[in-house]
């Protein structure tokens, strides 16, 4: 019997296509594949193109999932947003919780998991999926 194997990275820099040719290089045979999911991504410009032009919807307005992945143009608006959709009972999935990494100058870089600290400020009992370093089994379900 085959079992189907999901690959998910943290990297919001990479795309499936990007990401199955690296682990083809090393022999790993997986297939880029999208899955589908009624979201409300918050993400860079690169991640929403990537998404859209899949044929994802990411702007549904009542989404089952709230993707948060390293994004410059994070503002109070979309914080605002994600609050309002995880008390609508949204699941938020977050791609990695480091709060910063080192910049080209040595300064710190805000990362994803500041952006996270925020929604948590807001709603201190929320429970985020992780889907990414250093969690070492993802809680994910697709």
């Amino acid at each position: 019997m085959r079992e189907r194997l999901y690959v998910v990275s943290s990297n919001s820099t990479d795309t499936p296509a990007t990401l199955s040719t690296r682990l083809q290089d090393l022999r790993l045979k997986i297939a880029a594949e999208h899955p589908r999911s009624c979201l409300r991504l918050y993400g860079s410009w690169r991640l929403r193109g990537h998404a859209s032009e899949h044929g994802l919807d990411i702007f549904a307005p009542q989404p089952d999932r709230i993707p948060l992945a390293g994004d410059m143009s994070f503002g109070y608006g979309d914080l605002e947003e994600i609050i309002a959709l995880a008390v609508a009972r949204a699941s938020l999935m977050v791609t990695n919780p480091d709060h910063t990494h080192p910049g080209p100058d040595g300064l710190a870089v805000p990362e994803t998991g500041a952006l996270l600290t925020a929604v948590r400020a807001c709603l201190p009992d929320l429970t985020p999926g992780i889907v990414g370093k250093p969690e070492p089994s993802p809680r994910l379900r697709c």
